[in-house]
């Protein structure tokens, strides 16, 4: 176990595979018009700030140590965030888990997802997990960013081992027009060309971000 150093951010080679070409995501790309309802075409917003060199505030620090401490109800993405960590130590990596960078996370096995991991570790049913990820702003990645990244799950505030990020995000209330938002693949955010966020979990990560917060602030 690592106890000295908890968080390392560090620029690393990683491979994406089948990344499709500039001009396959001009074909697939719908336009803006109208849809074979009439309706008026929406499109996903893809929006990405960098937030992996953030420090907690005290405040978030002291939430943090509260809720892991009393069996509390925790915010959705939270328990999310939570959850990918219990997942991976009791060998269901394979179902659920961070992607190799740490900003976006996929599920690679649906059935077992829901039949085992929802109620055990986050106590949702599927479609109350669907509702909450998109009332917490989470956005999925499409075929445009390349086979491995195909179908996962990110937002800008969630990112592995950064879990006092989570508690700034906030829920917001569904479209219910129940007409679905287009892809926009130019927009989606190319997570196999930044930095890996790469995190050591332990019982010192408040004292460390704290102790970096200190330093930055009298330096």
């Amino acid at each position: 176990n690592l106890t000295e150093m908890t968080s390392i951010n560090m620029p690393t080679k990683m491979t994406n595979i089948n990344t499709p070409t500039n001009a396959e995501l001009s074909r697939w790309q719908l336009k803006p018009g109208k849809t074979n309802n009439n309706n008026e075409r929406k499109f996903v917003k893809h929006k990405y700030t960098d937030y992996s060199q953030e420090l907690p505030t005290l405040s978030e620090s002291l939430k943090l140590t509260k809720a892991s401490e009393t069996k509390s109800k925790l915010p959705f993405p939270l328990k999310l965030h939570r959850a990918l960590i219990k997942a991976e130590e009791d060998n269901y990596g394979h179902v659920f888990a961070w992607l190799e960078h740490g900003r976006a996370f996929k599920v690679f096995n649906r059935k077992v997802f829901i039949a085992e991991v929802l109620p055990k570790y986050i106590g949702l049913k599927y479609d109350s997990y669907l509702r909450q990820c998109n009332m917490y702003g989470f956005r999925r990645l499409t075929k445009a960013s390349g086979e491995l990244s195909r179908n996962a799950i990110y937002h800008e505030l969630f990112l592995k081992g950064m879990e006092f990020l989570s508690l700034r995000m906030r829920p917001t209330k569904v479209n219910g027009n129940n007409v679905k938002p287009a892809n926009r693949f130019d927009q989606e955010p190319k997570f196999f060309d930044m930095h890996q966020i790469i995190r050591f979990e332990n019982k010192e990560e408040d004292q460390y971000f704290l102790h970096r917060k200190i330093c930055k602030f009298i330096a």
